[in-house]
């Protein structure tokens, strides 16, 4: 039996990457058939001569990031391109050269490294339908883990609504993280799946403890409400400043790099006294971080993009033993005793506050059950199964 090489499409680079701990999880899961090669966003000859040049066109004259080097036990390739994947949106003949230069650096990188291997390609948004097209006789498995239909504050985006049901149809396997994403791409086709987004215990029971006291010389004695993960526009800010005034005896804390987008509501955060922000923490140390907080706020907001979100951060601030408030998003009604789960600014502030008192205790335990069930290694063990039953995998 012949292996597949599975190139999985990234969004980021590594380091900045969100759903890491699934990657490696799948790595583990199909050892017995597959290799994992991740595919790194690429870098832009064009775009990245005036737009993030340190972090990506720089790293690439030096010679950092050549084909075939690992980390974390997996290898990595990072194509390079003319254009860039937003153009694609503008033309169609930007995307087509742009993918006749990934597949040839695939191409080249496969029969080097695994001369042997049959292909398949992971994709993660709609604009890949042109990579499906120049690789119809690979498997194609779609990783829907955002739903690019919406906009962040929710209007639908029509042309990615076409895209989208062009890949699904494509696509020999189709995974949701949301079963309201489930319900509505299974009308394009009958290989959807819904997978439940997981805990990643693992990393958790493996991250060595370090000192970030250096970021928390605010802390005083006050209690911290904090939040982990990239701060941006799908943030309800109304929400958190109901916090600041209401617990103006607590301290506020959103640890994650800031978008320019939020930047204004930033500054408008700042005049309350009780407010901070970290930036970008490396993803090692995202536990240490969140065991400084005496609880973890979900304030996000919710409309037709959110409706699909099932943070990840639940599972982050459950295995470090610390209750958890939320706006009420739909993919965490399931967990609504076991958190706040709030559909008001008040009643947000109230849950945090009983959460500071020693009120949830009873939940934090059950939360911490809820992450002990859902690692992504048990859910990716599933996953696997489909996954040989699609690729032949006797």
């Amino acid at each position: 039996m012949k292996r597949y090489l599975n190139f999985v499409f990234i969004s980021s680079d590594w380091l900045h990457y969100h759903r890491r701990e699934f990657t490696k999880s799948l790595s583990d899961n199909i050892i017995s058939w597959g290799d994992i090669a991740v595919v790194e966003a690429p870098v832009s000859l064009t775009v990245n001569l005036f737009k993030k040049f340190k972090s990506r066109l720089l790293p690439w004259l030096k010679g950092n990031l050549k084909p075939g080097r690992k980390d974390d036990g997996l290898v990595f390739i990072t194509p390079v391109i003319l254009f860039h994947i937003k153009l694609w949106e503008v033309s169609k003949i930007f995307g087509k050269i742009d993918c006749y230069l990934i597949n040839r650096q695939i191409r080249s990188f496969s029969r080097k490294y695994y001369p042997d291997n049959k292909l398949s390609f992971w994709f993660f948004e709609p604009e890949h339908y042109l990579l499906a097209e120049s690789n119809k006789n690979s498997k194609i498995v779609y990783d829907y883990y955002d739903d690019h239909e919406f906009n962040y504050d929710g209007s639908i985006k029509p042309d990615k609504v076409r895209k989208n049901k062009v890949l699904v149809m494509k696509a020999d396997l189709t995974i949701c993280l949301s079963k309201f994403t489930e319900e509505r791409l299974s009308k394009y086709g009958d290989n959807v799946i819904y997978l439940k987004n997981s805990s990643s215990l693992r990393s958790f029971n493996q991250n060595k403890e370090s000192n970030v006291d250096e970021h928390y010389s605010f802390r005083s004695n006050k209690k911290l409400i904090g939040y982990l993960g990239t701060v941006r526009n799908w943030i309800d800010f109304s929400f958190i400043e109901e916090v600041l005034k209401k617990l103006k005896e607590v301290n506020v804390v959103l640890v994650g790099p800031v978008l320019k987008n939020v930047e204004e509501e930033i500054q408008r955060l700042k005049k309350y006294e009780n407010f901070f922000t970290i930036g970008f923490v490396h993803p090692d140390r995202i536990y240490d971080h969140i065991k400084k907080f005496d609880a973890g706020i979900i304030p996000f907001k919710v409309n037709n993009f959110t409706r699909s979100v099932f943070p990840n951060k639940f599972f982050e601030y459950a295995v470090c033993n610390i209750p958890v408030v939320s706006t009420n998003l739909p993919e965490l009604e399931e967990y609504r005793n076991d958190i706040g789960y709030a559909k008001t600014q008040s009643e947000f502030a109230e849950y945090c506050r009983m959460a500071l008192n020693g009120e949830f205790d009873d939940k934090i335990i059950r939360n911490r059950k809820n992450a002990e069930e859902n690692t992504w290694n048990i859910n990716v063990s599933s996953l696997n199964k489909i996954l040989m039953a699609k690729f032949g995998i006797v």
